[in-house]
């Protein structure tokens, strides 16, 4: 699958409506399309540093809780990848898309049992206030699951839909 098909982070999007303290933006109507340049010099300095040199796909503005956060989007080693930082330059929360096989053992088993019978379609390793979480979407037979998963396999939080 073209990484560039899929940048819109939909996991990320229907995680954060079910989990409100979440931390990471799922967009709004309000969201503002802008040029790196236009935002303040701490946020181009940290989204130039995080980008590491790769083109920003997506650049935006958006208010989230009061407060301006600026999300860039872009493809890091290979991985589409997803930054937010306040207006002061600090990192809110990454997102980076991964494989299945990228997963750590015990997220990965726990994936597989939360799943079961089920096709992973999403993985994205969540950094948010300096935890990793693995987010984890699947679907199958009419059914759609999505789990939020500690490094040590232990399920924070899973969704199911049919």
């Amino acid at each position: 699958m073209n990484p560039m098909m899929n940048f819109r982070f939909p996991l990320a999007a229907a995680m954060l409506a079910a989990m409100s303290a979440a931390g990471c933006h799922s967009g709004k109507a309000g969201d503002r399309e802008l040029a790196l340049g236009e935002a303040p010099a701490a946020v181009q300095q940290t989204v130039t540093r995080e980008a590491a040199g790769a083109k920003i796909e997506d650049f935006k503005s958006i208010v989230e809780d009061g407060k301006t956060l600026y999300v860039a989007e872009f493809i890091r080693d290979g991985k589409p990848t997803e930054v937010e930082v306040y207006a002061d330059g600090v990192i809110c929360c990454i997102e980076t898309e991964l494989t299945p096989a990228e997963l750590p053992a015990a997220v990965r088993e726990a994936a597989q049992r939360g799943t079961a019978g089920l096709t992973i379609t999403e993985v994205e390793r969540k950094l948010s206030k300096g935890v990793v979480t693995f987010l984890v979407e699947a679907e199958g037979g009419g059914r759609e699951v999505s789990m939020e998963l500690a490094g040590d396999g232990r399920v924070i939080s899973r969704n199911e839909s049919k």
